[in-house]
């Protein structure tokens, strides 16, 4: 007999989610490199940190994001062995002049301690509410936070960069340490 499979729409939400936010796999384009590195290379980049100050980019967005903290996740087969489960805040605020569809940030690369596209996978969970970006687009006026969990390779104390494209045109890196 075989066996059926029902999918949740969070299931799904949370695959389509992945694949938007990690930028999916890297693509070879030609010599030149990949689509995400070209992506990394046309956006403008603002230096930040975990747990600094809001970040002022283009078009009225600020950005900010917390201290790194240690997590496990609701499943502990999301990690490779000597992986840490990272979470942190993501907090923006729209002063722009227009609705801001937040399916456009993506996280487009992670360096640890100098290790250029270290992969630190994204981990979604209902448990913390760790799921994504919300679905609704970011009014006018109106500020969103929302929890955004990661398995990264390294121990405590390990540097990381993050950089996370926000919209088509700026990408803010945000530097700290593993918790």
């Amino acid at each position: 007999m075989r066996k059926a499979y029902i999918f949740t729409p969070l299931f799904i939400a949370g695959m389509l989610a992945f694949g938007l936010f990690t930028g999916g796999p890297d693509v070879p384009m030609d010599s030149a490199g990949s689509i995400r590195d070209s992506l990394e290379d046309n956006l403008e980049t603002v230096d930040a940190s975990f747990g600094g100050d809001a970040v002022f980019i283009k078009g009225g967005i600020t950005v900010q994001v917390s201290k790194l903290k240690a997590f496990t996740p609701e499943e502990l087969d999301l990690f490779t062995e000597g992986d840490r489960g990272q979470l942190f805040d993501i907090t923006i605020t729209n002063n722009g002049k227009k609705p801001l569809d937040l399916f456009l940030l993506a996280i487009v690369k992670t360096d640890i301690s100098g290790k250029k596209q270290a992969v630190c996978l994204d981990v979604f969970q209902e448990k913390g509410g760790l799921q994504g970006v919300p679905f609704e687009p970011v009014k006018v006026g109106q500020t969103v936070s929302f929890p955004w969990g990661m398995s990264c390779p390294g121990a405590k104390g390990t540097d990381i960069e993050v950089t996370i494209a926000i919209t088509d045109k700026e990408q803010v890196k945000f530097v700290g340490v593993l918790a």
